[in-house]
């Protein structure tokens, strides 16, 4: 399940878990009123057995809202955990990527470093080799004339 799901998820309970106090709240006023109803209407044995079953009935259902209530709560509290594990998971995920490019950024430069040291060697080697070719072309010329005079002589 990804952050949102359970963003969404934890969301989706927390608005049930209004939806189901404010049932129980309802419930409960009614309770009231009829308790209230059941206590002025004592002399009236029919309306007093109504009231009752009602008064029953309603208790029933209160309960029942009362369970729901508490498994909306309990299913809200896991998703806001889990929302707040993976928020940790991710800050971590962050963290990690934050250091690999720093790792990488260094090695970018080190390899920067390493092609400009490469550039200076190959440029001083073709350097000594420019010279060394001269030098020689020059022991040559010499023997050459050398040569050319002894020959001559």
């Amino acid at each position: 399940a990804s952050l949102k799901d359970i963003t969404d998820q934890y969301e989706k309970e927390l608005k049930s878990t209004a939806g189901l106090k404010a049932e129980f709240e309802a419930v409960s006023a009614r309770m009231a009123t009829l308790e209230f109803s059941a206590a002025a209407a004592a002399n009236d044995a029919m309306v007093a057995e109504t009231v009752s079953k009602e008064k029953s009935e309603l208790q029933t259902k209160l309960n029942a809202l009362t369970v729901e209530l508490k498994d909306a709560t309990a299913k809200a509290t896991q998703a806001k955990q889990s929302a707040k594990k993976y928020e940790a998971e991710v800050q971590v995920m962050t963290n990690e990527l934050a250091q690999y490019q720093n790792a990488v950024d260094a090695k970018e430069a080190e390899l920067s470093k390493l092609k400009g040291d490469l550039a200076r060697l190959k440029e001083k080697s073709q350097e000594e080799l420019t010279q060394i070719k001269n030098e020689m072309s020059e022991s040559l010329a010499y023997a050459d004339s050398e040569i050319q005079k002894r020959d001559a002589a």
